[in-house]
């Protein structure tokens, strides 16, 4: 698997909620199987979901960001959030997300996220290509 293959940016827009949380797994898996391709081979090891143009999200979303957490683990993918806060932020600490997602995997903003997943590479004897991650939309 190439570096700029390794990593992916999943932005989610909109309002997470009941109606299309139960959707959310399904289809960040068919944005990355149209990307890197189907088999689990071809998948990114890290994953990036951009939650910085979601401004509300209620309980129903929350427990499914922890099931797609959990699900991504599973198949050995490292997954790290971007750009919750306020509101957003707030739902989630009051519905225990932080309990099976750890804080550690949130940042600020997509430029530390890179940055972060940039440094792993590089520890990891990886030689980063200069581009971070493979943007998705």
């Amino acid at each position: 698997m190439s570096d700029e293959k390794d990593s992916a940016i999943v932005r989610i827009s909109g309002n997470l909620n009941l109606a299309n949380a139960p959707l959310l797994e399904g289809q960040i898996l068919d944005v990355l199987a149209k990307e890197f391709g189907e088999e689990a081979n071809d998948q990114p090891s890290k994953i990036v979901l951009d939650l910085t143009p979601v401004p509300h999200i209620d309980p129903s979303a929350c427990q499914q960001l922890t099931i797609l957490h959990k699900e991504f683990r599973k198949r050995g993918q490292e997954v790290s959030y971007v750009g919750v806060q306020g509101d957003v932020w707030r739902r989630m600490t009051n519905m225990n997300v932080f309990s099976v997602i750890p804080k550690s995997c949130f940042y600020p903003t997509l430029q530390d996220a890179i940055a972060y997943v940039d440094d792993k590479k590089r520890i990891n004897g990886k030689a980063s290509n200069g581009n971070g991650l493979s943007a998705l939309v």
